[in-house]
């Protein structure tokens, strides 16, 4: 069965942001020396951009200077939000609907509580996965092995392997 992980379980709360006239290089400066992927663009309390590796990539690539520019003439805007009562399903969809790789998460009352890339939900969705595979497989082995031998047993067995290979 799938537990349908909510999304403030993963998301990684207070972003650095920055201002519209931050210069370029400053954030870029500030990604590498923080070792993330992408930096919010505040006005005041409001979000209105994102600045992220893909944006500096394909700025490398078109060959833009950015010595002598500020963040709001570089970063993707407007910025793709989601409600933090999504669950890491929902999320998933909206990442393949808009071809994101960072959503920004935002309470009820419009704040940023966060943010979460893609691969944050691949390692979930990887994970919630192999749950189901491993639970599928033990229910599979009790239906096989029929009611005169006790489930319970078989658990406590493949409880043991496992912490044996995970100690071992």
């Amino acid at each position: 069965m799938l537990i349908k992980k909510s999304i403030k379980e993963i998301l990684t709360p207070n972003v650095i942001s920055v201002s519209l006239k931050t210069h370029a290089l400053d954030v870029i400066a500030q990604m590498r020396s923080k070792m993330i992927s992408c930096i919010l663009v505040m006005d005041g309390q409001d979000l209105v951009g994102i600045f992220t590796e893909r944006n500096l990539v394909q700025l490398l690539h078109q060959r833009v200077d950015v010595g002598g520019k500020n963040i709001e003439e570089l970063m993707s805007s407007p910025v793709m939000t989601a409600e933090s009562s999504i669950n890491i399903y929902e999320a998933h969809d909206i990442f393949e609907k808009h071809n994101i790789r960072h959503l920004v998460i935002r309470e009820a009352d419009g704040t940023v509580a966060g943010v979460v890339t893609q691969t944050d939900i691949m390692d979930n969705l990887e994970a919630e996965y192999q749950n189901v595979n491993i639970n599928s497989l033990e229910a599979e082995i009790c239906r096989s092995l029929g009611p005169e031998y006790l489930c319970h047993n078989i658990w406590k067995e493949l409880q043991m392997d496992r912490f044996l290979k995970t100690e071992g």
